[in-house]
Formats: C-alpha cells, structure tokens, sequence
C-alpha cells in the first residue's frame, strides 16, 4: 500500500492559530471559485481508488465515547456532501477505516494498511475532514509538483526533521489549478519554530491575497471538484434549510455548500415543527464544527423566512456540540461581497460567532441577530471569544440597521460584541444595535470584555450614526464600551450612541471600565459631531466616560456629547469621570467654538474632564458645559468641572477664539484643579467659572479654581479681553492657590467677583483669591497692559495672602473693590487685601500706572496686614480709597492700611533706601495708615499721600494719646508701641520764599541712630492739628548724638505760602516710621535783592537795577558813613524782569553806600 501521508499536527484547530493581544482566533477559509483543483497521491485516479463506489466502511477505537464517535463521524460525512461518498458502518469488509482518536499523539494522519488507521489528536471537524481527505486519496496541496509557481517555502523556519512534509511529493497526481483555499492545504505557520512570527509557507507575491487564507477547515469548492473526480457527483443540494442536523441534504451546511456554488442566492428556512431540534418555539441547529464560509457574492442566509418568525429570531445556531476536544469553533465566515445574515441567532461558539474577513468581505449586512445570546435575546449563551468580527481588510460592511427590524442584539459574548480590526480594514458601519443589553434594552448582558472594539490600524470606521435609528446602545460591557487602540486606528466616527445607559437613555448600566477608550496611539477619531443627531450619550460608566491615554494618542476629536448625564442632560446618570487624558494623549480636542460642538460633561462622580500624567500635554477643552445642563442655568454638578494634574503639561483649557470658552459651574467642590509637579504651562483663559451660561447669574463651584501641589507657570486668563476668565458666584474662593513649589503661575485679566460685564457684584463666597500654604513667585496681575484683574464683590477678602512661607508673590495693576471702570465701588466684605500669618516678600503694586493696584471701596481696609512672621512685603505705588483716576474718592469703609499683631519689618511706599515709589491713600473712612500692638514694629511708611481720611493720616496706636489719636512724642525712644512709638521731628520754623521753603527742627530719639526726615507739603491739615500728605516732598538723613538730639533744615524748591507742611522720621536702621508731625504753615521771607550790574556813577548821579521779590515794597537807602541812612527810592517788585533807581545826591561824594529792605 502507499506511505504514510503528511503528518497534520497543526491542523489541531484546523488551520493556522494567529495570537492577538492573548487571544487565539482561529483563522479558517475556503475556496473562491477556483474549480477543479486538488491534488491526489500519485496511485489514486479514478480507475485506482482506495474506495470503490466510495463506499467507506469504517470502525471506530473502542476507547472513544458515544459523543466523540458521533463528532468524528460528522467530519467524515463533510465529503458526503462533495462526491458519490458515503461512509457506512462496518459489518464483514475486509478493507475499511479505523478511526482513532489519540489527544497525545504528537501528530495526525493515516496509516496505510489493512485496516486503514486514520488518527487524530484532536476532534475538530476541520482536522477530521481534512484526515479524511487524506484516507480518501488526496495529498497535501503544497506538495503538488507545480507548487513552486504559487508559494514559497521556508523550511528553515520550520521544526528540524520537517523538511520532508515541506518538499514536493513528486509521485503526486494534481488536478485543475493550485488551490490555496484547499482542506488540504497547510496554513502558512505549518511546522513552523515560531508559529506567531515564523511563516513556512507564502503564497508568491501574484497571490499574496490569499496568505491568510491557507489552512481551510471547510471543503473548497475545488475539494468538492475533486472529489466529484475521483468518485463520481455527490447528491442535489439546495437552497431551503429544512432541518436542523448538521449535515446532510437540508442541512444549513449544504444550503451554504450550494450556495457557495450558486452567487446570488437567498437561503432561507422551512424547518418543520416535528423536526427533533425544535422547541419552545425555536429552532436549534446544533454545529459540531465550522460552517462552510460565505465566499460567493450576494449570498443572503434570511432566518426571517422561517414559519412562525415574528420579530426576533427563532433559528438558533449554536456552537454547542462541539466537544472540548474540538479546540477552537466559529460560526459564519463571510469572505464575499453583499452578502446578508437576517434573523438568526449565533451562540455557544468556542470562538466567535460571524467574521467578515479580508478584503473580499465588502458591502455585507448582518441585521436582527441576536449573537451571544438565546433566541429571546434575554439570556446570555455566550459566545468564546467575539459576536461579530470584521478583519483583514473587510471594508464597507454593515451590522445593523436604522430600525428596530435591524437590529442586532450583540451580547452575552466572552470577549468582544464586535470587533473591526487590522490596516484596511475600513469603511464599516455599527449602527442601531443592542451591545451588552439584552433584547429590551433595560438589562445587563454583558459582553465579557468591550461591546466594540476597532483596532490594529482599522480606519474610517462609524460606530453609530446621526440619522433616526443609527443609536446603538452599548452598555454593561465587562470593559470598555467602544474601545479605539493602536497606530493607524483613526478615521473612525462614534456618533449618536447611548454608552453606559439603559437604551432610553434614562439608568446607567455601566460599562466596567469606560464608556469609550481610545488608547495606544490612535488618531484622529470622532466622538460626537455636529449633526443634531450626533450626540452621544455617554454616562453611567464605572471609570470614565470617554479615556484618551498612551504617546501619540492624538489629534482626536469629541464633541456635540452628554457625558455624565440623561439623554436629556438635566438628570444625572454619572460616570466615575466623564473625560480621562492621561499617560501621554496629546492634541486631542474636546469641544469646539460653535454651540453644536458644545459637550455636556456634567453628573460624573469626580471630573468633568481630567487630564493628567507626564506627555499629556497641547489638549484643547473648548466651548464645553461642565457641571451644568444643556441651557447653562441649572447644576448637575460633577465633583470637579477640570482636572490638570500628575505633570500634564502645555493644555488649554478655553481660549480666546470666540466660543472657545467653558462654562464650569455647579460643581460640588471645584471648578478647576491644577496641580503636582510637572504640571506646567497650561492654560486657562475665557472661562465662565461659577456663573450661568452669560455671566449674569451665580451657578457656583465649591471653590472656582485650586493650583496647587508644586503646579508652576501655568496661566490663568491673559492681557487681552478674550483671554478674561470669570471666576464668580462661588461658594468658596474663586481662585485659591498654595502649597510648597506652587510658583510662577499668573492670574491675569479675569473678573474675579464681578458678573462678566464686570459692573455688578457676583461674588464669591469667601475670597476672590488665596494664596497661601508656602505659594510662591505667584502672579495676580502685572504691569502689562490688560493684565490686570477686577476682584470685587467678594464676602470676604479681594485677595488673601497667608501662610508662612508664601512669598515672593507679586499683585500689580489690579482694581480690587472697584468695578471694571474702577470709577465705582462694588467692594469685597472684608480688606481689598490682607497679608497674614507669616505670608513674607510678597510684592503689592509698582511703579507706573499699569502696575497699580485700586484697593478702593472695600467694606473693611484697603490692606490688612496682620500676624507674627508677616514681614518684608513691600505694597507700594498703589491708590488705597481712591477711584482709578487717582482723583475721586471711593474710600474703603475702614483703615487705607492697617498692620497689627505682631506684622513686622513690612514697607508701605519707599524703602528705607529711598527705593519704590509711595502709595496714595485717601478717603477712607478711619486711618489712612495705622499700626496696632507693641510687637508690630519695624514698618517703614514713607512717601505715600495721606489725606482726606476720615481719621490720622498715620497712627501709631498707643501710649499717650490726645482725642484725635495723635501720639506725644516719648522722652526717649525706643519706647513700647507699634513701630518702638517712634517719635516723630519736631518742625521749630518754617519759612517759604519767592522760589523755597525751608523746614528746620528738631528729633529726639534713639541715640547714634541714622534717620530719614521725609517732608510732605498739604492744603489742609487733620483737625488734631497733625500732618497729612499731598505730596512728598522730599528726605533729609540726619543722626542723633548719644543723647538721642538731632537738628535738621530741610529745604525744597519752590514755594506754596498757602500750603502746610509736616514730615515723618525712620529710623534707618529698625525701620520704623513714626507719626506725622504737627502741620505747620511756613512764614513767608522775602528773597534777597540782587543788583543786577554794579552801579554806573555819571556826573549827574548814580545808577542801578535789581532784581526784587514782588510780594513785597522796597526801599533804597544810602549812606556815606554806614551810620546814617536816608531812603533815597521806594521800589515795587516785579516778577518780570530788574527794577531801576537813580540817586541824583551821589555827585560830588567821595563815597556812597547803598542798601535795599523790605518793608
């Protein structure tokens, strides 16, 4: 007899196994139309066959089981369906067929031999069938004489000793043409060392299409050929299924068989109700093994036709008998064109249920299937591996359709509900579908892991669709909703579904881990869209709702979406968060400029939208409701509205495009959180953050905005108006930023406060701003143009800076207390600002306009500066109680400034090097300036305008006191007081002339001190008779000897004899200022005449000009003994030029003397 055929060892499941990411999906295909073509052992013709009249007797070892026998016996009978076979019991023949069935042979095959020995090592239908081919006299298709033309052969990547299964068996007979799709032809992995990665065979580069289609585990219609050859036609198949066995005439597989040979044809049902697999109302096809697949064109199998079809299928084809020892089971592979696959239910497959694989599959329709679940679509019968898999470059196919007639219920199943995978595999469409639900859409029947994945560089692929009926429904998936993963996955649209929720879009039934994740470089992708019909319904998933992650996750799009709420948008259905991206996702869109690109990310259990972790970075969140519903008017809060966090760095959340900012409100907690190291250069800017969608209204967040945790250089608002974030109507602060790192981050041009036209009080709920907890190199302002806040109508303080360790912090050019016009008082509850509990070095104002804080119209002081340890802040070049044009009054109710408890060593204006510029403090309802306790000390006020104050210009509050609050100088200092009670100079005359006033005096205090004696002119001093400051005037640095005595002139140019004068004196070396001295108004003192050339003597008298005071008379008077004196002429001043005399007496004299006087 002949040798012993090709070992098929990897025909354990058929054909070649392809790993994907821990799965194994069973690849199996047949023929496409290639007729005529096998290729037999070189002693079997049809004159020479191992069966005479195919008839095939056979014996089954008597270890196997009743099910196995019958399992092996339907792989056997496959060839009854091809040719004039048949394959009978033995009861006397002396040649028949001894079937084994051996799990731990290392390889199958037949045994030449009386009997003949078929073996296999495993019991799937595909091995058997192909064993059997071999018993039936065909050899492998690669090893056909011819094979070179068509494949190449790499045995070098194949096991030592299998050289000789890989050769060509040159005594082999083939038949008709090559045929890669043969039950006789290896996979492309056949013997290979490393069967994931290593092929041994390939088809040549003209037939490269079919590389994925060696290794069938159906007959090919050229194994039907050459078995119709060999022995004679097989029986008439047909069209009609009429019973539900698996196999023979009637069978689903032989309508399929014919089918396959007849394109166009409609298969339908007619199983009568006696037929053994009904019951209950269903019919049940119980598969053994893989279906032959679809591969002619326009094939429909249409389970609608079967009698007593009303809706829901009631053909069940399952792939429930197949024994473990099967290995791997699918459903249907569909490898041709427009094919159709209505009203039949597929389950209990050891594999997937329907593939349509590589780039044949075009234009094909599965609709009104139920897929991993019964017929009733109400219970689970789960499906291995996927419901519905479309690969290998399938493109344009359809599962579902726009009604409910249309629609698949894809759940129940272990793995995917659908998968749409690899490079080309394009165009496809998921729409009006039940995916995780069962066939009421109110249940859970979850599929294992996602309800649709699409990877592997799958593009342009819709899960969806904005027309009436294209929603899906995806929920209580066991992972992700709708997952996008991998390179080259992009193109592909998610638009118009309910993810997460019941299919009313009322209760959530939570996908396990998200909603939709896109991942692992995927790209530019939709989620959403512009079309009315667009919005996805995202909401009721256990972790987010939609999570972008991994490097080069980029360039996707979400936007038109109700993400955390009920189709509705007005009820909450939460996910954990509604938006997650993180581990490196950059330049990903959220929202858009144009309302119908608005997402609605409202309801989640923590964030709106949080993006975090080193490389996510150039995000753009833009135009989006987060923590409102649909209108803007009412809270559906999420915990937080915006998360930037863990080192994301460089987003942008808002913009100054028109439309490009969110509305973040009604929140429980926050608004927005920015925070860790890392997280740096983002971007806030053109945000409504705690008000209804406009502005005018209050929707608060706990606290509007928090940056915290080592967060640097990040920026809030900008210098231009479009930049503006409103941060108002909160419950909290509108902005609280602190703790150790936290620096470098700027606050700049927002309406903290105020409604956004910025003329009426919204304010915040505690402070406008905090920093604090060690906040340092913060920016609140700046002395750029437009970079200034308006923090306004706060409960209690504009601006609060606290906490040991905040430092360095710089607030310039700010309307705190003002409006947006800074003409009017809207004011905070308490200070415009205060500095308190350790905040140290923090910069208030500067020099110049643009770096000028308004701190006017507060319902307590301007400046608060309070508490041990609160030291070195300099607040100089500001308007305290004034309105913007530094001219009308809008005094705070309280102190300008008041600095207390213990706050020391702070400078209010000029340093004491004379450095800085002074602050203008006027109309407040107290003090300008006062300083409260002993140990408040050190606090250097110099060159500020004080006046107008409805108390001291500075006080000094303590020791011996007259009515008003004016402090006696002390015997000696230091002394027991603010500022050591530091005692102010003592002016003893003052005296103005034409063009100076001079101010001379006295100062008693610390002795061997150096002192800076600053000088302020005033129209009107207090009414205690103490000195107020209009203008500065200018220093004059004395020292005092040992007895504490020092004298001073100070002398200014010009000269105001209307105008009152007083100064002040620091102590160079503490810092402290005293009070103002007592006013004092200078004496007028006329100028020195001044001749303007020497005198002219003539013989008729001499002759002189002067220059002379005009405020006052003068007489010339001579003499020529210096003892007398006669007025020789009366002179008025004049300001414009020299006055003339001429003394006529002078002739004759020997000598004259002259001299001028005022009278």
């Amino acid at each position: 007899m002949r040798r012993k055929p090709s070992p098929c060892a990897d025909f354990a499941v058929g054909s070649r196994s392809v790993w994907r990411r821990g799965l194994t999906f069973v690849v199996a295909l047949t023929g496409a139309g290639r007729l005529g073509a096998a290729c037999f052992f070189g002693d079997v013709a049809p004159s020479a066959l191992p069966w005479p009249g195919g008839v095939v007797p056979y014996v089954f070892d008597a270890e196997m089981t009743s099910a196995q026998q019958a399992l092996y016996l339907l792989g056997m009978r496959e060839w009854e369906l091809a040719g004039n076979i048949r394959f009978v019991a033995r009861t006397n023949q002396t040649q028949y067929l001894l079937a084994r069935y051996d799990a731990n042979a290392p390889e199958s095959g037949v045994m030449a031999g009386t009997p003949m020995v078929m073996t296999v090592n495993s019991l799937s239908r595909a091995q058997v069938c192909h064993e059997t081919g071999h018993a039936l006299g065909f050899q492998q298709e690669h090893q056909r004489a011819d094979r070179d033309a068509y494949i190449a052969v790499f045995p070098e990547n194949a096991f030592p000793g299998s050289e000789p299964f890989l050769a060509i068996d040159s005594a082999s007979t083939a038949y008709g043409a090559y045929d890669f799709e043969s039950i006789m032809h290896p996979p492309r992995n056949f013997f290979s060392l490393d069967p994931a990665n290593l092929d041994t065979l390939t088809p040549q580069p003209a037939y490269r299409r079919f590389l994925n289609r060696l290794g069938n585990v159906a007959l090919s219609r050229g194994d039907r050929a050459g078995a119709a050859y060999l022995y004679g036609p097989g029986p008439a198949l047909g069209s009609v299924v009429t019973t539900t066995a698996d196999g023979g005439i009637g069978s689903l597989r032989a309508a399929i068989y014919f089918a396959n040979d007849h394109p166009g044809t409609v298969v339908t049902f007619n199983i009568p109700t006696s037929n053994p697999g009904y019951s209950n109302g269903v019919f049940h096809v119980h598969l053994s093994g893989f279906l032959p697949p679809l591969v002619a064109d326009g094939t429909r199998l249409d389970g609608r036709t079967q009698p007593g079809f009303s809706g829901r299928p009631v053909i069940e084809i399952s792939g429930d008998m197949a024994l473990p020892e099967a290995g791997f089971v699918s459903g249907l592979y569909i490898y041709a064109a427009n094919c159709e696959v209505r009203g039949l239910a597929f389950n209990g497959f050891s594999n997937g249920a329907i593939y349509l694989l590589y780039d044949g599959a075009v234009s094909n329709l599965v609709a009104g299937c139920h897929i991993g679940t019964e017929a009733s679509g109400a219970v689970a019968k789960p499906n291995g591996f996927h419901g519905v898999s479309i690969w290998g470059g399938a493109r344009h196919n359809t599962v579902g359709g726009p009604n409910a007639a249309s629609r698949n219920v894809i759940s129940g199943n272990a793995q995917y509900g659908v998968l749409i995978i690899d490079t080309n595999t394009q165009g496809n469409v998921v729409l009006g579908n039940f995916i995780g639900l069962d066939a009421s859409g109110q249940a859970e029947l979850p599929n294992g892991l996602s309800g649709v994945a699409v990877w592997g560089g799958a593009r342009d692929n819709t899960v969806g669709g904005a027309g009436a009926g294209a929603r899906n429904v995806i929920s209580a998936n066991g992972q992700y909703g709708v997952l996008l993963t991998d390179s080259g996955t992009s193109g592909n649209s998610i638009v118009g579904n309910f993810i997460g929720t019941d299919a009313n879009g009322v209760n959530g039934l939570a996908n396990q881990l998200s909603g939709v994740g896109i991942f692992n470089q995927a790209q530019d992708n939709l989620v959403g869209g512009l079309l009315p019909g667009a919005r996805n319904v995202i909401s009721g998933n256990a972790q987010y709702g939609i999570a972008l992650t991994d490097p080069n996750t980029t360039r996707n799009v979400v936007l038109g979406n109700f993400i955390g709420t009920d189709a509705t948008g007005t009820n909450l259905v939460p996910n954990a968060s509604g938006v997650g991206l993180f581990s490196g996702a950059f330049g990903n869109v959220l929202g858009g400029t144009v309302p119908a690109a608005r997402n609605v990310i409202s309801g989640n259990i923590d964030y709106g939208v949080v993006i975090a972790n080193e490389g996510s970075v150039s995000n753009l969140v833009l135009g989006n409701f987060l923590g409102t519903d649909p209108s803007g008017a009412i809270s559906v809060p999420n915990n937080i509205g915006v998360g930037v966090i863990g080192a994301a760095a460089f987003n942008f959340v808002g913009g100054t495009n028109e439309g490009a900012g969110n509305l973040i409100s009604g929140n429980t907690t926050l608004g927005l959180l920015i925070t860790d190291a890392g997280t740096v250069g983002n971007s806030v800017q053109g945000n409504l953050v705690g008000t209804s969608q406009g502005g005018a209204t209050a929707l608060g967040n706990g606290t509007g905005a928090l940056v915290a945790n080592g967060a640097q250089s990040n920026l809030l608002g900008g210098t231009v108006a479009a930049a503006r974030n409103v941060f108002s109507g909160n419950s909290g602060p509108g902005l609280w930023m602190g703790d150790p790192g936290t620096q470098g981050n700027r606050v700049q041009g927002n309406f903290i406060g105020v409604d956004a036209g910025g003329r009426r009080a919204l304010g915040n709920g505690t402070e406008g701003i905090v920093l604090a907890h060690a906040a340092q190199s913060n920016y609140v302002g700046g002395a750029v143009t437009g970079s200034g806040n308006v923090i306004s109508g706060n409960a209690y303080r504009g601006v609060f800076v606290a906490g040991e360790d905040t430092a360095g912090n710089v607030i310039q050019g700010n309307f705190i207390g003002p409006d947006a016009s800074g003409q009017a008082a809207i004011g905070n509850g308490f200070e415009g600002l205060s500095l308190m509990e350790g905040a140290r070095d923090n910069l208030i104002g500067g020099p110049g306009a643009r770096a000028r804080n308004v701190l006017s119209g507060n319902r307590a002081r301007g400046v608060w500066i309070s508490g041990a340890g609160t030291t070195r802040n300099w607040v100089h070049g500001n308007f305290i109680g004034l309105a913007a044009d530094g001219v009308a009054p809008l005094g705070n109710a309280s102190e300008g400034v008041l600095v207390l408890a213990g706050a020391h060593d702070n400078v209010i204006g000029l340093k004491p090097d004379g450095t800085g510029v002074g602050n203008r403090i006027a109309f407040n309802a107290l003090e300008g300036i006062a300083l409260l306790a002993n140990a408040t000390v050190g606090n250097t006020l110099r060159g500020n305008a004080l006046f107008e104050n409805g108390r001291l210009g500075l006080n000094l509050v303590g020791g011996v006191e007259d009515a008003a609050g004016v402090t006696a100088n002390s015997a000696s200092n230091p002394a027991s007081g603010p500022n050591r009670a530091q005692n102010y100079p003592v002016i003893t005359n003052a005296s103005i002339t034409v063009d100076m006033t001079t101010l001379r005096g006295t100062l008693q205090s610390t002795p061997l001190h150096s002192f800076a004696l600053d000088f302020y002119r005033f129209a009107t001093p207090d009414p205690s008779g103490s000195g107020e400051a209009d203008f500065h005037l200018g220093t004059v640095n004395i020292s005092t000897d040992a007895a504490g005595k020092a004298t001073f002139a100070f002398v200014a140019a010009g000269s105001a004899d209307t105008d009152y004068f007083a100064g002040t004196a620091t102590d160079l070396l503490t810092g402290d200022t005293s009070e103002f001295s007592l006013a004092v108004r200078p004496v007028p003192v006329a100028s020195q005449a001044v001749f303007t050339s020497t005198p002219a003597i003539t013989s008729t008298g001499v002759t002189a000009s002067l220059f002379l005071d005009p405020r006052f008379l003068w007489v010339v008077q001579a003499s020529s003994n210096l003892s007398q004196w006669t007025t020789v002429a009366t002179l008025a001043g004049n300001s414009n030029g020299p006055v003339h005399f001429f003394d006529p007496q002078a002739t004759n004299l020997p000598r004259r003397f002259y001299r001028v006087k005022s009278q």
